[in-house]
């Protein structure tokens, strides 16, 4: 069995270890070419951007275009241009 056959074998039967080690070797080599703090912020901003896509999924998240509406009435009474 070669390298590769064994990598899809052990993919195949442990998906989320599989997963765990990709994100774990992505992680560091993050830290390794980034550093700390930039990669922190990357990952927080994945982690809000994912949180804000399934509240709005599962219809619990915020009406963007009752947000849109209300910052356009809003730049018109200020007299600036709108969208």
């Amino acid at each position: 069995m070669g390298f590769i056959d064994w990598c899809k074998e052990f993919v195949y039967k442990h998906p989320a270890t599989a997963l765990g080690l990709l994100l774990g070797v992505l992680l560091g080599l993050s830290f390794a070419a980034f550093g700390f703090w930039r990669t922190f912020v990357v990952g927080l901003c994945i982690a809000v951007g994912l949180y804000i896509g399934v509240k709005v999924d599962a219809g619990e998240g915020p009406d963007f275009q009752a947000i849109k509406e209300r910052w356009h009435n809003r730049r018109k009474k200020q007299g600036g241009q709108g969208f």
